[in-house]
């Protein structure tokens, strides 16, 4: 159990696709663990490139530079998610073994980049149960072969395992590895969780039996 820890979310994720594509605004999350007095910055996943020049802003204004970021935890190595470990070379990076599967019908992860990040000297694979610093990890397949969440006492950081709160009601929505996995990992995140940490939605919190927002959206598109 992590006795002091603060969570501070850097990028809420949005839910919205169009006739081109996802627009692809993932949710990322810094996690300060204080450790007898030293405190260790985790990164849960790290957004999408087009996101990089914004998410060292945000990190710059709560004066934490590249190299004060000890942990990223890439929770699976879409395109949305996982491309900026590169920013932090001192970063140690936490990934499931299961996400350097070869799928070619994966079209969602960057070429080359499962190739990259397999040869990092920073590499740790990590599978169900494993602590981190007292986090756990949590095996979450389904979205992909390799979906990894994260729970601190009850704070579920779900990513795309449970992508927005209409997944928790009608299952996992779009494209996925394999639905059945997808929804006992909905169901077993959910059932974690006092707080739901989803992958495009902002932070979720259970009120009469049903996850709702725990506070309004900041991202919108502008027309």
């Amino acid at each position: 159990m992590v006795s002091n820890i603060e969570i501070i979310t850097l990028f809420e994720g949005f839910p919205a696709r169009a006739t081109r594509g996802y627009l692809g605004w993932s949710s990322v999350h810094l996690i300060k663990v204080n450790k007898r007095g030293t405190t260790y910055n985790y990164l849960f996943d790290t957004g999408g490139y087009n996101e990089r020049i914004f998410l060292l802003k945000k990190l710059n204004d709560l004066s934490i530079k590249q190299g004060d970021i000890h942990g990223i935890i890439l929770s699976h190595l879409h395109f949305d998610h996982a491309v900026n470990w590169t920013l932090f070379p001192e970063a140690q990076i936490y990934v499931n073994e299961k996400e350097f599967q070869e799928n070619k019908q994966d079209l969602a992860v960057p070429d080359f980049h499962q190739k990259e990040l397999r040869s990092s000297s920073k590499l740790n694979l990590v599978s169900d149960g494993v602590d981190i610093e007292g986090m756990t990890i949590v095996g979450a397949p389904g979205h992909t072969p390799g979906m990894i969440a994260l729970n601190i006492d009850g704070n579920v950081f779900a990513s795309d395992a449970i992508k927005n709160r209409a997944e928790l009601t009608h299952g996992p929505l779009g494209a996925v590895w394999n639905k059945e996995e997808a929804i006992k990992s909905i169901r077993k995140l959910s059932g974690l969780a006092h707080t739901l940490y989803p992958g495009h939605d902002v932070p979720l919190i259970k009120k009469d039996n049903l996850w709702v927002a725990s506070y309004d959206a900041n991202e919108t598109l502008l027309l």
